[in-house]
């Protein structure tokens, strides 16, 4: 989760900051020259209420509505991070300015050395809302394992911690197994890596 701080310097909240994470992180997703503009639409009866981004370097092309709110799209564009290129009834175009792209960077290196920085990376995907929301079992079994590993006797559970983790990974592999029907795919929940790998093939065969 990005630290309550670290937009402090352009009055941004966390949930802003991991929005401008999200969107830089789908703007390098795409190659240069077939980089789109990022849509969001909104419920018509709430102006800065819940709503759908879509953009093709998101996962799977969107993020569903009510898991943005465009009060905080419309921050950062006062921040300058990103620019409004089209406004039209509850739709609104938009692309990540220059100046967005080196404030995510500026944010990135202040969490520290490089291991650092990508341990930060991942928690900040497992705990974004999209992550949480279609991976429940899967973010309730790394809470577990996180609340054990940073308590006062974590050195005393350091066997369970493991089997959450463990667990964790099951479920997260389930949940993209049940998604994506990966041609023969193994039925066995302890080859983790294995059916992830199938998945992943299976996107990148898909195009």
């Amino acid at each position: 989760m990005p630290s309550k701080d670290l937009g402090l310097d352009l009055g941004l909240e966390p949930e802003q900051v991991e929005l401008l994470a999200t969107i830089t992180e789908a703007h390098r997703a795409v190659p240069r020259e077939e980089r789109q503009t990022f849509v969001a639409r909104r419920y018509p009866y709430k102006p800065g209420g819940p709503a759908e981004l879509r953009h093709p370097g998101l996962p799977d092309g969107r993020i569903p509505m009510g898991q943005v709110l465009m009060a905080d799209v419309r921050a950062l564009e006062r921040a300058g991070l990103i620019s409004i290129t089209q406004s039209r009834g509850s739709l609104l175009g938009f692309e990540l300015t220059p100046a967005g792209l080196r404030y995510h960077v500026h944010l990135t290196r202040s969490q520290g050395e490089p291991a650092a920085r990508v341990g930060a990376e991942v928690r900040r995907y497992i705990d974004a809302e999209p992550f949480r929301s279609a991976y429940p079992s899967a973010y309730q079994k790394w809470l577990q394992a996180e609340d054990l590993l940073w308590g006062d006797d974590s050195e005393a559970n350091l066997t369970a911690i493991g089997h959450h983790c463990r667990e964790a990974m099951q479920e997260f592999a389930d949940a993209l197994v049940r998604e994506h029907r990966p041609e023969g795919v193994s039925a066995d929940r302890a080859k983790t890596v294995e059916r992830i790998r199938a998945v992943v093939r299976q996107r990148v065969d898909s195009g």
